[in-house]
């Protein structure tokens, strides 16, 4: 518990840093996931999903941007995969001192692979959405 407070803060101190740059034409951004699920209320196992995101935004004007984001999960225990490719737009909303805020609507694409622990082996593919926002 105490790594992962360690790395929030972290990050915290890593976007204070950042936030007296001016807003570049493009946003690059790498992200790692990790998640322990434990699901009690079903007889399935413990399991865990790695992975990670990649994501590039383009801004023609200082209060739009076009937004790419690419992400790509792994659930060990039974072998099966989930990627999300998805593009949509973004939203600066006006700033208050030096934080920006964003709301961005990202529509797409999610491919998963399920291993023999599911019922329907093989691969499928499906819509995929991804609204919200943050600071900058």
């Amino acid at each position: 518990m105490r790594k992962l407070a360690y790395l929030a803060l972290m990050s915290l101190l890593l976007c204070l840093s950042s936030s007296a740059q001016e807003r570049t034409t493009t946003d690059v951004s790498l992200g790692y996931s990790y998640i322990r699920a434990n699901p009690a209320t079903s007889n399935s196992p413990d399991f865990n999903i790695h992975g990670g995101t990649a994501s590039v935004a383009l801004n023609p004007k200082s209060w739009f941007g076009i937004v790419g984001d690419f992400s790509g999960y792994h659930m060990d225990r039974f072998d099966s995969s989930l990627g999300t490719y998805l593009f949509g737009p973004r939203v600066y909303l006006p700033s208050y001192r030096r934080v920006t805020p964003f709301a961005e609507g990202l529509f797409g694409v999610a491919h998963a692979t399920g291993g023999t622990g599911f019922s329907v082996p093989g691969s499928r593919n499906s819509f995929a959405m991804a609204t919200g926002g943050g600071l900058d």
